[in-house]
């Protein structure tokens, strides 16, 4: 199994890519409000800035900034995740579950900080450049 060394910097910059269990699922674009509302209310709970997402049917990328001296990145994924599995849950969706009683619907390792890439020269040249036209949730 990968180990995941996570990068905890306070006001810092991440990349995500959150999957989810199922690879043949289209809910993250059928349940797209869901979504957004899962989105929205976590922002509120727990601010942070979304510099760019790309949600697709089984997975989404996203480009996180948090606010300085807050590196809790985690704790934000896990209230999306629940928002959003409950309002599915609460929709009549038929959502798996695992032994433990756990929602199965979300692989369990998602994140990777951006800084990582901003530090090897050439991947990203110029954030403002590769941000520029991605519209903002």
């Amino acid at each position: 199994m990968v180990r995941y060394r996570r990068n905890f910097v306070p006001g810092g910059t991440y990349f995500f890519t959150v999957t989810l269990a199922d690879r043949t699922s289209s809910a993250l674009v059928h349940h797209v409000d869901a979504l957004r509302k899962a989105f929205r209310i976590t922002r509120h709970e727990r601010p942070f800035t979304i510099e760019a997402i790309a949600i697709l049917p089984e997975h989404l990328h996203a480009i996180w900034t948090l606010p300085s001296g807050d590196s809790d990145f985690s704790g934000r994924w896990k209230r999306i995740k629940g928002h959003f599995t409950h309002r599915l849950v609460a929709a009549g969706v038929p959502v798996r579950r695992h032994r433990n009683g756990d929602y199965a619907l979300w692989q369990r390792q998602c994140r990777r900080p951006l800084d990582r890439f901003r530090q090897a020269e050439g991947l990203i040249p110029d954030f403002a450049e590769f941000t520029l036209g991605v519209p903002k949730v």
